[in-house]
């Protein structure tokens, strides 16, 4: 397993999506990160090597890195972005 497969499996099995309805019928989707630990061999420097690597200097990032991993073993693209953002500080 490459490293960046790795941090995928990481990032599915540890995020988790909690959605709720607002009182309006709208969905509200909450993402709780996990990614206090990095997989061994991944520094804050990879980390954002990664990100860079799936959104390049595009100005909506999150879409980018989306459109990336659509398609890959990961199960939800939006949350798995949404989360590696937030913890990056790139929101």
């Amino acid at each position: 397993m490459t490293r960046a497969e790795e941090l995928l499996k990481m990032a599915e099995d540890e995020t988790e999506i909690e959605h709720r309805v607002r009182k309006d019928g709208c969905t509200e989707v909450k993402v709780t990160e996990q990614w206090e630990t990095l997989p061994g061999g991944w520094t804050e420097e990879s980390l954002r090597s990664f990100w860079k690597s799936l959104t390049g200097d595009r100005k909506h990032k999150i879409t980018a890195c989306i459109k990336k991993m659509e398609g890959t073993e990961i199960t939800d693209p939006g949350a798995f972005c949404a989360s590696l953002a937030r913890r990056l500080g790139a929101d």
